[in-house]
């Protein structure tokens, strides 16, 4: 049975079918991404105007942050997450697309996973390689749309 896919946009419209535990842990996560010597918050539903300029500037409409950190939400030794994410890192160069380091947290810091954001990534590219890491959810961001956590 294949997980169904959702893209989170407001809770209110949530599934009676989805599991609230981790999602509203996806939901109130901060993704930070490193451009330069800036250093931008995400977060799941709120506008980010320096990212839309940031992207219409350089031709993006949509990008993604992903990691390849603790597949399907079960912790692993750092090493081997490490290891998982140089691997992330190695498929994403071969895609050819610009990309840089991201940091995904929880507010309090409390919980953090190191990923890399990918300009100009479609959305089903996007979810390929989180499926290809187990990830339970990426990050979405388009343009004009805003900030989203796509769940699969």
């Amino acid at each position: 049975m294949s997980i169904p896919r959702v893209i989170l946009t407001n809770p209110e419209d949530w599934p009676d079918w989805l599991d609230r535990s981790p999602v509203n842990a996806y939901w109130t996560a901060e993704y930070r991404m490193f451009i330069s010597d800036e250093a931008w918050i995400l977060r799941n539903g709120e506008p980010h105007p320096a990212l839309a300029m940031w992207m219409q500037k350089n031709g993006f409409s949509s990008l993604a942050i992903i990691t390849a950190y603790n597949p399907g939400s079960v912790l692993l030794e750092e090493s081997e997450n490490r290891r998982k994410n140089v691997v992330l890192e190695q498929m994403i160069q071969e895609l050819g697309l610009p990309y840089g380091p991201a940091l995904n947290q929880a507010p309090d810091g409390g919980w953090q996973e190191p990923g890399f954001w990918v300009a100009g990534i479609g959305l089903e590219a996007a979810v390929a390689l989180g499926r290809e890491f187990r990830q339970a959810a990426i990050c979405w961001v388009h343009r004009k749309e805003g900030v989203h956590r796509k769940v699969r």
